[in-house]
């Protein structure tokens, strides 16, 4: 549901940018980042006023209303993503303790100059804050940020294929091929493990339906079981040049991430999909089961997250960035490490080509690289091998240096090794085809003390410099949108300006929108007076209240699904009604908590509406 962002026109409640102006500053900057100048503007315009509103309260409570004064002369010249770009680079000179030059840089910059940038101290931290704030801000319809995006992974599809006609380092190969037998020892996967998750895939949408009509296309039975009947189909996987791959091809699309790049994902088809995860889970398993859950855990990043906090503290360990990480691991380097039985698991289901969407639409190229983001093994498999390289350095260096090695901790390309060993761990990732992000790799400590980075957790000295950045997905004028905002007035409550700013562009927007007590779990603001409604007897009575006991129940506003319901055809219904008989008799009843599977009061597996349905989200009411 969209709201008329014209309710903003007189907004003028601690408003330091209107929208008029924050149009003009998406049109200066859809110069640079877009091809449909219009388009990007209408799209973009309300979350720049959000933008350049919130930040401007935090730099005017940091430092001045001038220095406020003179970053938006810089925005109105530049653009904003210009002085994102510069404050950026500013906060990064900082944290790797290069700020004595940062002032003849950045000179308009200067007046944010009221601290010591060679001593650590609370004060610093909140400057890095503001300075980071808007760095995941990621406008719609920049179209050239995602065709840089995708020229870069074709770049990247290039040099591994130049990598996939030499031998990686036989040294290093085999200690990485050993270990990671080890840790996938005893390996075995069962199609009835297969899934489809919750995101779009390479031929469908994200709701359940048009997934399993895909798949009843090529396969006769779910999971290959002759009990779960879907079609009279016949599966004839067409082989790719005499490999066990498929000729079939994931589609690759770029999506925003930030104002400088785009995240490449690549989605497989629906069969694809479903088998491949079904492999990931055997995967998993073996992990588990050969004790490499205490350095691997894809279901858990706090372990990585904790470290991270503790190493900022101690020094004890260093947290590894690494460049495009799960499309380094190239075919010959992936099949020179992983097991038989696994790759004959794998390929399967794997793709063997790259098709292009947006600018590069129509083109289809072979994929030189081993898995894409978007493949469900990915993340796993990422995580193995990265896991078995730094524990082969490690005990390399244990024993050379003999001395005790911290142990590590993976989160698919995010890795926690001991500090002494980080150099030459990012060495020995380079030496087999990998790109240690440096920029982004922390270990030992600069003047500031020790920063570390894992998981969307960074630490400074023990103190945290994640929870204050501007959403990643582009705040739009819509339900969501006004959910988001919520969220940030939740997060910045402490800066009465800007938490009042929120509450009336939200309320012109929402009039009807309710505050719960600050610090509570909710969907709308907080307030330090809850302003919830009183039920109605009509309303209390619907609940199940005749006699009126509780005459004092409120109802709050929030965020709740609604969806386009249409009318499901017979082999449709059948079709899901068949999913949900299998998910039955694989994972049993399902109970809504844990109080209702004690007294085994379990909820109907069924979503008929949910599975078939496009959804939006609406703000209703709810009664507490």
């Amino acid at each position: 549901m969209d709201y008329n962002i014209q309710a903003l026109e007189g907004a003028s409640t601690f408003c330091l940018v209107s929208l008029n102006q924050a149009r003009a500053i998406a049109k200066v900057d859809s110069r640079a980042l877009s091809t449909t100048s219009d388009k990007f503007i209408e799209a973009n315009s309300f979350s720049y006023f959000v933008l350049l509103n919130s930040w401007g309260h935090q730099i005017q409570s940091l430092a001045s209303e001038e220095a406020w004064a003179y970053i938006w002369i810089r925005i109105q010249q530049c653009g904003l993503v210009s002085v994102i770009r510069d404050t950026s680079a500013l906060a990064d000179l900082i944290i790797h303790g290069e700020a004595p030059v940062w002032d003849t840089t950045y000179g308009y910059l200067s007046i944010l100059a009221n601290h010591d940038y060679a001593k650590p101290s609370e004060s610093l931290v909140a400057v890095l804050r503001c300075l980071r704030y808007p760095k995941r801000f990621s406008p719609l319809y920049a179209d050239k940020v995602l065709a840089d995006s995708l020229n870069d992974f074709i770049a990247m599809n290039k040099r591994n294929k130049a990598l996939n006609a030499t031998e990686p380092s036989w040294f290093w190969v085999q200690r990485v091929k050993t270990r990671v037998a080890d840790m996938l020892k005893g390996f075995s996967w069962d199609i009835s493990d297969g899934y489809f998750s919750s995101g779009t895939t390479a031929t469908t949408k994200k709701q359940l339906l048009p997934k399993l009509r895909e798949y009843a296309k090529q396969e006769a039975n779910l999971a290959s079981s002759p009990l779960y009947h879907l079609s009279a189909a016949v599966y004839k996987p067409d082989r790719w040049r005499g490999t066990r791959r498929l000729r079939s091809a994931v589609v690759v699309k770029s999506v925003p991430k930030s104002y400088k790049s785009a995240r490449i994902i690549a989605k497989e088809p629906p069969v694809s999909t479903f088998g491949l995860q079904a492999v990931a889970k055997g995967l998993l398993r073996c992990v588990r089961d050969n004790g490499y859950e205490q350095f691997v855990d894809i279901n858990d990043q706090t372990h990585n997250q904790d470290l991270s906090e503790v190493a900022s503290i101690d020094g004890s360990y260093a947290t590894i960035d690494l460049s495009n990480a799960s499309d380094s691991i190239t075919e010959v380097f992936a099949r020179s490490v992983l097991p038989a039985d696994v790759l004959d698991a794998i390929d399967e289901y794997r793709c063997a080509y790259l098709e292009f969407s947006g600018n590069f639409a129509g083109q289809r190229r072979v994929s030189q690289m081993f898995s894409t983001s978007g493949s469900p093994i990915t993340f796993i498999c990422e995580s193995v091998i990265f896991c078995a390289i730094v524990l082969e350095v490690g005990d390399m260096c244990a024993k050379i240096a003999r001395m005790r090695i911290r142990k590590p901790r993976v989160y698919g390309d995010d890795l926690i090794v001991d500090d002494r060993i980080c150099d030459t761990v990012c060495e020995v990732l380079q030496v087999l085809g990998f790109m240690p992000n440096m920029a982004k790799t922390f270990s030992g400590a600069t003047k500031l003390g020790r920063y570390r980075e894992s998981c969307g957790e960074e630490w400074l000295n023990g103190m945290p410099m994640h929870h204050l950045y501007y959403p990643r997905a582009s705040i739009r004028c819509n339900a969501d949108g006004i959910a988001s905002l919520c969220d940030l007035q939740h997060r910045f409550f402490d800066n009465w300006k800007l938490r009042l700013f929120l509450v009336d562009v939200v309320r012109r927007l929402e009039p009807r929108m309710t505050a719960h007590y600050v610090g509570a779990v909710c969907d709308d603001l907080w307030d330090l007076i809850p302003t919830g409604k009183m039920c109605t007897p009509k309303e209390l009575s619907r609940l199940g209240d005749e006699d009126g006991i509780h005459t004092t129940r409120e109802k709050y506003l929030g965020l709740m699904t609604r969806y386009d319901v249409k009318h499901l055809n017979g082999d449709d219904f059948d079709l899901l009604s068949m999913w949900y008989y299998y998910s039955y008799l694989k994972y049993g009843p399902l109970y809504a908590d844990p109080y209702s599977e004690l007294l085994r009061l379990s909820v109907s597996r069924c979503r008929y509406t949910a599975d078939s349905s496009q959804s939006e989200s609406v703000w209703s009411w709810r009664v507490e």
